[in-house]
């Protein structure tokens, strides 16, 4: 799997402008100046709320869909030293999928964004259970699979994986502007 993410960090870096026109991969700019967050959405009917929530704590990002796992090794050209990925809520709560999963767009998204060496915070939005998180928690304790998953285990060892309902806690805004240096 490494194998593979880093082979696609590679072709992309041979990748030319001209390219990422062809493959039409539309990207939403809300620019202030400066270095802005990438918000990275898997479904054109929820980037709109993403787009909302962080207009919570900031103007200033850029905002992308990603429809298929061809749209990958395209963030590369994007410059951005993080990158906010919403995953929304499922039944089954998986929040990045797993080996025997078949397809595996956000896991090989943030796995793509960790070898370019930036810095990617899982947001899981829409979780039920979110909405009233206790004081310094910055995602459910239901959400066992963030202890076992490789990916999600690391990311929140750095605080980078954060569940929501609706809105961000002051906790969790608070980490959101401190990750994006706000």
């Amino acid at each position: 799997m490494e194998d593979k993410i880093q082979q696609l960090v590679e072709r992309s870096n041979k990748e030319s402008k001209e390219n990422e026109r062809k493959n039409g991969m539309e990207i939403n700019r809300f620019r202030g100046g400066g270095k802005v967050p990438l918000v990275i959405s898997f479904t054109e009917n929820c980037k709109r709320s993403h787009e909302d929530l962080m207009r919570e704590f900031t103007d200033s990002y850029d905002s992308l869909v990603m429809k298929n796992s061809r749209d990958i090794p395209q963030i590369h050209q994007i410059y951005s030293e993080v990158f906010l990925v919403f995953v929304d809520f499922n039944e089954r709560n998986i929040i990045l999928e797993g080996d025997r999963e078949p397809q595996q767009i956000r896991k090989e998204t943030v796995e793509y964004i960790r070898n370019m060496g930036r810095t990617a915070v899982v947001i899981y939005h829409l979780h039920p259970d979110s909405g009233t998180l206790e004081d310094g928690r910055l995602y459910s304790r239901k959400l066992t699979s963030i202890e076992y998953h490789p990916t999600l285990k690391q990311l929140s060892s750095r605080d980078c994986v954060l569940s929501i309902y609706r809105q961000f806690s002051e906790d969790q805004k608070a980490r959101l502007k401190d990750i994006c240096d706000l």
